[in-house]
């Protein structure tokens, strides 16, 4: 629950800083003539490099041109909805975590926690589905051994006085490297929190063998002896009325 929670704010807060770079890149269409106004500029900034394998970055491009369509390309790596997807769920998961404990002491929240977690288990599988898909992509491998930076500023965006590149708007704090190991690490938690709640869950959720049952399973030859012991008791034996020995079986 906790780790889920502290997961959940780190990728929020990178979800957040998604989107101010891409409002920030929207306002600078809004006043300029701008050629990529209909893409999250977050998802495609990483396009241009610098990156820390070059030859191995050639080969990427050369296989998205191949391989992706111009609206593919316009759409990038949708980090951006990775981010929003797996840390709302995991913000669900936390909450959830906390109405499976208070379900101690509250019959209405531990069902509730227990039909949430249900649900819950099949969203996070599929976000570690499109989590997988986004980041190991090949779009996705380009942009993780890209060293363009990928931190908001809190400057305007600007093209240079050509009008090609854009300039400001961006912080060296962090990169798109760095942000690929953020949705790696948070990849591999929902991994084994899935593991968690398919497992363990369900093993402690198992019903209880009663005791005979056991008993039976284990010493069937002994169980079927008593069986027939039993039976006999309940027989009376000449010179014995049935009453007195349903008395001495029971009594």
């Amino acid at each position: 629950m906790i780790i889920a929670i502290m997961l959940a704010a780190l990728l929020l807060s990178w979800m957040r800083n998604a989107k101010d770079i891409n409002n920030a890149f929207d306002e600078l269409c809004e006043n300029t003539k701008c050629r990529y106004h209909d893409v999250r500029f977050y998802d495609v900034a990483f396009e241009h490099g610098p990156f820390s394998d070059p030859h191995h970055a050639k080969e990427l491009r050369h296989e998205i041109r191949e391989t992706y369509s111009k609206e593919d390309m316009k759409i990038g790596t949708r980090w951006t909805m990775v981010y929003a997807f797996s840390g709302t769920l995991l913000v669900l998961v936390g909450l959830n975590g906390i109405a499976m404990m208070l379900g101690a002491w509250s019959l209405k929240a531990r069902a509730l926690g227990g039909c949430c977690c249900c649900l819950l288990g099949l969203l996070n599988f599929v976000s570690i589905i499109v989590t997988a898909v986004c980041r190991f992509n090949t779009i996705g491998n380009l942009a993780a051994i890209s060293l363009t930076p990928s931190k908001y500023s809190g400057e305007p965006f600007e093209f240079d006085k050509h009008g090609r590149r854009l300039e400001g708007g961006l912080s060296e704090e962090h990169t798109f490297k760095g942000d690929a190991k953020v949705i790696l690490v948070s990849w591999i938690a929902q991994i084994l929190l899935c593991c968690s709640h398919c497992c363990v869950m369900g093993y402690i959720q198992k019903p209880h063998v009663k005791r005979t049952d056991a008993y039976d399973t284990l010493n069937p030859k002994l169980s079927h002896d008593d069986e027939g012991s039993e039976e006999k008791s309940l027989v009376a034996t000449p010179g014995e009325n049935k009453d007195s020995a349903l008395t001495a079986r029971y009594y």
